[in-house]
C-alpha cells in the first residue's frame, strides 16, 4: 500500500469513527421534555387507554432500573374527585412530596368547568382556605380535587398504580427519561375522562 493510499484509509477511519461516537452519544442523549406530546394521543377512548398503557410501560421501566428508595416525578391522574380528607390520606399513604394538586371547580353562572392549581406552602402544606377563596372569587364551586403532581418513592409505585382512585400515573416529565431541568409537569388527563364518562361515580 502506498504512502497516499495510507493516508486516506486513515482519514476514512477517523471519519468513520467520528462518526460512531457522534451516533451512539446521540442515541444515548435524553428526548427535550414536550408537556404537550399527548394531547393528540387521548382525543379518543382508545387512545386515551392505550396512552394509559404506554405509560404504564414507562413505569415498569423505571421500576427495574431505580432503587427503592429514589423517586420519579409523575402526574396523576384521579378516577373521582377527593374531598380535602381524601387527598390528605392519599398523600400521606404514598409519601408523596406535592408539588402542586389541581381542583375541579364549576362556574355558578355558566356551569362551565374549571380548574384551579395550588401549590404547597414552604412547610409542605396546601392552603385549602386560599384556594377556597379562590375558587369564590371567580363565583364557581369547589367539586373536589381531580390530579396531583409530585414526586413519588419507587418503592410505592406499584400500589399507587393499583388504586382504584388512580387512572394514570404519567412520568413522561421525569428527568430520567427526559431533561426536563425545571421540573414542568406533563398535564393530566381528567378532563379527557370526563368528555368520555369515565368517571367512577363518587
Amino acid at each position: 500500500m502506498s504512502r497516499k493510499t495510507m493516508l486516506i484509509a486513515g482519514v476514512l477511519a477517523v471519519t468513520f469513527g467520528v462518526g460512531v461516537v457522534s451516533a451512539t452519544t446521540t442515541l444515548t442523549q435524553k428526548p427535550k421534555f414536550n408537556p404537550f406530546q399527548a394531547v393528540e394521543k387521548v382525543r379518543t377512548k382508545d387512545g386515551l387507554l392505550n396512552y394509559k398503557k404506554e405509560n404504564d410501560g414507562k413505569l415498569n421501566n423505571l421500576k427495574n432500573q431505580l432503587a427503592q428508595e429514589e423517586s420519579v416525578f409523575v402526574t396523576i391522574t384521579l378516577t373521582k374527585t377527593f374531598n380535602q380528607n381524601e387527598l390528605e390520606k392519599f398523600i400521606t399513604d404514598y409519601n408523596l412530596k406535592v408539588q402542586h394538586v389541581i381542583a375541579r371547580d364549576i362556574e355558578k353562572s355558566t356551569g362551565l368547568r374549571g380548574t384551579s392549581i395550588m401549590s404547597p406552602n414552604k412547610d409542605g402544606k396546601i392552603s385549602y382556605d386560599k384556594l377556597h377563596e379562590m375558587i369564590n372569587r371567580n363565583d364557581a364551586v369547589f367539586k373536589g380535587f381531580i390530579e396531583i403532581v409530585a414526586d413519588v418513592p419507587v418503592a410505592k409505585l406499584q400500589s399507587l398504580e393499583t388504586d382504584k382512585s388512580v387512572f394514570l400515573v404519567d412520568p413522561s416529565g421525569d428527568p430520567h427519561l427526559v431533561e426536563n431541568p425545571k421540573k414542568k409537569y406533563m398535564h393530566g388527563v381528567f378532563w379527557d375522562l370526563e368528555n368520555k364518562n369515565m368517571i367512577l361515580e363518587q
